[in-house]
């Protein structure tokens, strides 16, 4: 009876040790994942999107009725702003493409000089990017829309542009083997461009696909009534609006809105997600301050720009200011200031960067200005 009460005994252990060796091993496997860096610990992957602003007929002063007109099929309008004005007057010398969101590298639709452009654009801003914050961006775009002044056209655009969004960043997702949320969206945006990118809000509520904007810079961006309350919305994550003093046309646009159009947000409640910081450039040769004009913070070679009147003073031309925006968002990212004055300046070999806010000490960063110069000359107006 103890012989097998034993055997039983050791039957029991043995089928335990065998049951249980498997739920160890396991075990053991798992504190070896949990020991390796997880996905999250990885660089998120970064889609930086550019987005150009209105597209004023100046060359065919006959066509100015169509501004205003509110319908998006209006094919006079976009037959004359597409082959008159958009590729071969002064909005060639900006980030832009044919109409969609488009690759930098894509030829479609626009001119040799422009396509050419807009290589060395994506190049010099990922250059700078990877400076600041030492990673790499996935992919850049531009969207390229009619650029009319019109409140519903604005709106009609926002439509593509959302969807587009939507449809890029699950590929961008798909490709780096992540969700789709872990794709960060930069959406850099001038003037009635950033109209386009406070309208995705309204696209958002709509259509419900989770879209996320982790930052969206508005440059000379006219802040107007019917918008502005559109940077509450969950879609941003956070809203950077830069603006100058010497810009008179951020302010001009009364035709599009119902009141007037403004530098700043004015809202009596502004969520924490939203700063705002003036603009200045500072020659350190002759001790110059200069507010940037409206072509300044988008276009390149303002200084020879035409028509004369958008011509202005710039110590870092033939560059537009929307060069140095990785650097602009890198300083801003570590100050607790809301809004003050950005100052960008050559110093010592550098574009320097500083940051003056109230009740905050002075913050800078800087760039070794030969990363910018070997592009220089390519962006001259010939």
């Amino acid at each position: 009876m103890q012989f097998l009460q034993r055997v039983l005994w050791w039957s029991i252990v043995t089928i335990m040790s065998i049951v249980q060796a498997p739920a160890k091993k396991l075990e053991h496997c798992h504190d070896k994942i949990a020991l390796t860096p997880h996905e999250e610990a990885q660089p998120r992957p970064t889609m930086v999107v550019f987005v150009h602003g209105t597209i004023l007929p100046y060359l065919k002063l006959g066509v100015l009725k169509n501004l205003v007109r509110d319908f998006p099929s209006n094919i006079s309008y976009q037959y004359t702003i597409g082959d008159v004005v958009r590729f071969h007057g002064l909005y060639q010398y900006q980030p832009i493409a044919d109409y969609g969101l488009r690759f930098f590298s894509d030829t479609a639709g626009v001119t040799a000089v422009v396509h050419g452009r807009n290589q060395l654009y994506a190049a010099l801003f990922g250059k700078v990017w990877e400076h600041a914050f030492g990673t790499t961006i996935c992919a850049p775009y531009v969207f390229g829309w009619d650029g009319s002044l019109s409140a519903p056209r604005r709106s009609f655009a926002a439509q593509a542009l959302y969807a587009s969004l939507v449809r890029e960043r699950t590929a961008v997702a798909l490709a780096h083997n992540c969700p789709s949320t872990a794709v960060d969206v930069v959406l850099i945006a001038h003037s009635h461009g950033g109209s386009l990118g406070l309208l995705l809000a309204e696209e958002e509520t709509k259509n419900h696909q989770g879209l996320a904007i982790e930052h969206l810079v508005l440059l000379g961006t006219p802040i107007q009534e019917e918008t502005e309350h559109l940077i509450h919305h969950e879609l941003f994550h956070n809203v950077w609006s830069l603006y100058s003093m010497g810009d008179v046309v951020q302010v001009l646009d009364m035709v599009t809105t119902k009141g007037s159009s403004k530098r700043t947000f004015s809202l009596p409640h502004q969520p924490p997600k939203l700063r705002q910081y003036a603009l200045e450039l500072l020659d350190e040769v002759t001790g110059t301050t200069y507010l940037p004009s409206h072509v300044q913070l988008w276009f390149y070679d303002v200084q020879n720009m035409q028509p004369f009147f958008l011509q202005a003073r710039s110590p870092f031309n033939p560059l537009p200011i929307s060069i140095f925006t990785p650097l602009i968002l890198k300083l801003l990212l570590s100050s607790p200031a809301t809004k003050g004055t950005l100052c960008i300046s050559k110093k010592d070999y550098c574009a320097h960067l500083s940051l003056s806010a109230s009740g905050y000490d002075k913050q800078a960063i800087s760039v070794p200005y030969g990363l910018l110069q070997p592009y220089e000359k390519h962006f001259l107006i010939s």
